[in-house]
């Protein structure tokens, strides 16, 4: 189960953009889409990686009851 958790894309990620286009100022015009796209991405993994665990947990803990 602790193998799920790494799904989930990291919130300092949404910084990245950022950074690249102070090294690569080509990339500026890019910075506000690529930071939402992670942010969007974050959230979704977020929420989706908590449904997961949870409903891992409870299928796991249901097959140890009825052991």
């Amino acid at each position: 189960m602790s193998g799920l958790s790494m799904i989930s894309i990291a919130g300092v990620s949404v910084s990245a953009p950022m950074l690249l286009s102070q090294t690569h100022p080509e990339l500026a015009s890019y910075v506000k889409s690529a930071t939402a796209q992670l942010l969007t991405g974050v959230v979704v993994t977020s929420l989706l990686t908590s449904f997961l665990v949870k409903k891992l947990h409870s299928k796991n803990t249901e097959q140890k009851i009825v052991k």
